[in-house]
């Protein structure tokens, strides 16, 4: 099993050991999409980063419709295809889980997984709220979410900053002077005038 992420502030590993035909577990923060943590079985081809990074755009997706639509919050999303079932779920208000099945497993086992998962990791992530997560985390996962190829942004970041790129594989570790720095530069390489955050 493999756990994956930049910077996971805990490891899923232990939550999802037992669990039959779960392919990926993705936790991400709200509203930003961030990753938090994850989980991608060492059989899947499931791609994690990028993956994340989708995922992220439809929590924020899934919430507007929620709200735009009045329903009550906390509701299940599950979208089904061939050979994946995603179950979309709000954890909280700041953050949301996606889990990803094989589709041969039936739905009722899913949703009684998710159910059981949500509540082992929700103690943890009461003392969390996505505002404590480093801004240099969520730079780069931006950088990351838009960028067309990941290595190939982060080595322009590194050039465009002089900050090494090893440092980007772990951000909570930039200064503030090298967070300024970075977030010029995702800012420059992803063409945009200002950061939605």
């Amino acid at each position: 099993m493999k756990d994956s992420a930049v910077s996971l502030p805990f490891s899923m590993r232990r939550y999802v050991k037992d669990i039959d035909g779960l392919q990926a577990v993705f936790v991400l923060t709200f509203p930003d999409g961030n990753l938090y943590s994850s989980w991608t079985s060492p059989h899947s081809s499931i791609d994690t980063e990028s993956t994340a990074g989708y995922l992220g755009d439809l929590i924020r997706a899934n919430r507007k419709v929620i709200k735009q639509l009045d329903i009550p919050e906390n509701v299940q999303i599950t979208i089904e295809s061939q050979p994946f079932v995603l179950l979309v779920k709000e954890i909280n208000k700041y953050f949301d889980i996606v889990t990803i099945f094989n589709r041969s497993v039936s739905l009722g086992i899913m949703r009684m997984e998710l159910k059981n998962l949500i509540e082992q990791i929700e103690p943890h992530l009461k003392t969390v709220t996505p505002s404590a997560l480093n801004e240099g985390v969520k730079l780069i996962n931006f950088l990351k979410r838009y960028s067309i190829d990941t290595h190939v942004a982060l080595d322009r970041l590194s050039l465009v900053t002089g900050i090494d790129v090893s440092k980007f594989h772990n951000p909570m570790g930039l200064t503030e002077e090298e967070i300024e720095k970075v977030r010029e530069g995702v800012k420059y390489i992803l063409g945009l005038q200002k950061l939605p955050f």
